[in-house]
């Protein structure tokens, strides 16, 4: 048995490497999109101010404009077209009933401009929200695959500890550590409890990205 666990430890320590490097990717990647989901979030609010900004300024020019409106109307109302000057006055009053409305206009296609780079904004940060889902999903299946790797360890173990619980030698005698291969036992049973309520846990994240990526796909 000896020989048997020095061929299997340099294996362990390999796959212990591999699985390491691999969570220490996951995680990095998982860091580096959070980070630009928060930076993205950042500017998104500070465009969500500025366009706050821009429609309060439209929506005063779109009143200025109104106001203009309706002193020209106002003013043609009152007026009679009896002479050359008043049929001026009427042109220039039109004139700038003219200017009210290209006033407004220009008003209402800066408001269609901030919806339509609200509208970017918000696929933008949908994006980052979906890659930082599949980075979250790709966690998940390497911790499966540790969880199953770690099982199949402890199998492995379990059957080695039975073969050395049965007796050896001419003499019958049993191995004396019953008490070693207990704890091992119990360490692995515990461990495997702690990797189901992980996956666990990881199944109700996994469920909650899913009804949030719903949410957006509604929106």
């Amino acid at each position: 048995m000896s020989a048997e666990n020095d061929r299997q430890a340099p294996r362990s320590r390999l796959r212990g490497e591999a699985q390491s490097r691999a969570r220490h990717d996951a995680e990095q990647t998982a860091a580096d999109l959070d980070q630009t989901l928060a930076d993205t979030d950042q500017l998104s609010s500070d465009t969500d101010q500025s366009r706050s900004d821009a429609e309060q300024v439209l929506a005063a020019s779109d009143q200025h404009a109104s106001d203009r409106d309706q002193v020209a109307a106002d003013w043609e109302a009152a007026q009679i077209p009896a002479s050359l000057e008043s049929d001026r006055a009427h042109d220039a009053s039109r004139a700038e009933r003219e200017a009210a409305t290209d006033e407004r206009d220009a008003a209402a296609a800066g408001r269609a401009n901030v919806t339509a780079q609200r509208r970017d904004t918000a696929g933008r940060r949908d994006d980052v929200a979906g890659g930082r889902d599949l980075a979250a999903a790709a966690r998940d299946r390497s911790a499966r695959t540790r969880d199953e790797e770690a099982d199949a360890d402890d199998n492995a173990a379990d059957a080695r500890e039975g073969q050395s619980a049965a007796p050896v030698g001419h003499d019958g005698a049993i191995d004396p550590a019953p008490a070693m291969r207990d704890a091992g036992a119990l360490l692995r049973t515990e461990s495997a409890l702690d990797r189901a309520a992980a996956a666990r846990d990881r199944d109700a994240a996994a469920a909650d990205r899913e009804a949030a990526a719903a949410n957006r796909e509604q929106r």
